[in-house]
This record gives structure tokens, sequence and C-alpha cells, in this order.
């Protein structure tokens, strides 16, 4: 037992430490970017990714702490879980972006901030970063 607690330590710690680095790498990024590009760009910027943002927290939906209890009650349908969570994942990622794409023209953006958005709302279904996708 004493094995697995360490294993289990371990194995938490090198996550938060991976964690904290990422998050200390992303805020030098951003101060990086925000020097780099100037007030009004790097504003566009944070509009682009925090609308982004707010339809990858739509499509997840949940669905990551329900897949968790599902396969820790059902450990012998992992598979089928897995497969559906996935499967519906997907789809909702798809539908999210279309949704954003839809309303960007209604929200009075300028060009440039409609093209971020819709760069980043890509960015969305192929990047790991999202927690669409991470998962």
């Amino acid at each position: 037992m004493d094995a697995i607690h360490s294993r289990i330590v371990g194995n938490s710690l090198f996550v938060y430490l991976g964690r904290i680095f990422n998050l200390i790498f992303n805020f030098f990024i951003y101060l990086f970017l925000a020097n780099y590009l100037g007030e009004t760009a790097f504003g566009r910027l944070s509009i682009a990714i925090a609308y982004v943002g707010t339809f990858d927290i739509i499509s997840n939906f949940g669905l990551n702490q329900i897949l968790v209890r599902e396969i820790s009650k059902n450990p012998s349908d992992q598979a089928r879980f897995l497969g559906s969570g996935i499967v519906f994942k997907i789809l909702l990622a798809f539908v999210s972006v279309g949704t954003l794409l839809l309303i960007i023209p209604f929200l009075g953006y300028n060009r440039e901030t409609q093209i971020l958005i819709a760069i980043i709302s890509i960015n969305f279904l192929i990047s790991s970063k999202m927690s669409s996708t991470r998962t």
C-alpha cells in the first residue's frame, strides 16, 4: 500500500508542477504579447480569446464529470462510455463553433476582431489547450 501511496503523491506532484509551469509560461507570453501588440491589438486578441473560451466551456457541458462518474460505477463499460463521450464532445465542439461563428456578425466587432475569432475558433477544434479536446 505504501508504494501506491508514493506513486499517487508523485504523480499528483508532477501534474501540479506541470500546471504551475504552464501558468508561469503563459503569464510571460501574455506580458510579451501585450507589450508587442499594444493596447488596441491586445484588447482585440483578449476579446477573441474570451469569446471563444466561453463557447469552449459551453461545449464541454460537464461531460468530463459525467464520464468519470459513469466509468467508475461501471468499469466494464469503459470503452462504450469513452467512445460515446468522444463522439458527443466532437459534436458539441462543432455545434459550438458553428454557433459562435453565426453570432459574430451581430456583435458589432470590427472585421479584424471577427477574423481573430474565426482563427481562434478553428484552433478551438484542433488544439489540446481547449478543454473540449484536451480530455
